[in-house]
């Protein structure tokens, strides 16, 4: 999906009982028409950064891998458990992508893809 970013300027209080105000720019996903397509609940995205971010999650299939993700450790919790344990164990000297990938075959799970680790809660 196409979009682009509209910037703005929010009127921030800073000292309501003074009057002093100050100025943010904020940012709002469009599409190419300039309707809003997401505006972060109302408050804007406080850097272009985050809304792209919050772009590519939404519109470009960030939701879906991040379903897929969970999905595959709610249907392996056996390998979710012993991952965990394996990790904390590990904790101080972080395992490499291919001592991951060595561990989950010694677990059963061929063709381990390390991207999975970050849908791993623990």
């Amino acid at each position: 999906m196409e979009y682009t970013l509209a910037s703005r300027k929010v009127k921030v209080v800073i000292d309501s009982d003074y009057g002093v105000y100050d100025y943010e720019t904020r940012f709002d996903i469009c599409d190419l028409d300039g309707n809003i397509l997401d505006d972060a609940q109302g408050h804007g995205y406080k850097s272009a950064q985050g809304a792209h971010r919050a772009a590519a999650y939404k519109f470009k299939g960030g939701a879906k891998k991040a379903a897929k993700g969970r999905a595959f450790w709610q249907r392996n919790k056996d390998l979710a458990k012993r991952m965990e344990d394996w990790m904390l164990i590990n904790f101080k000297t972080p395992p490499s992508d291919e001592d991951i990938v060595n561990f989950a075959k010694e677990c059963g799970v061929d063709h381990f893809d390390v991207k999975l680790m970050k849908y791993l809660k623990f």
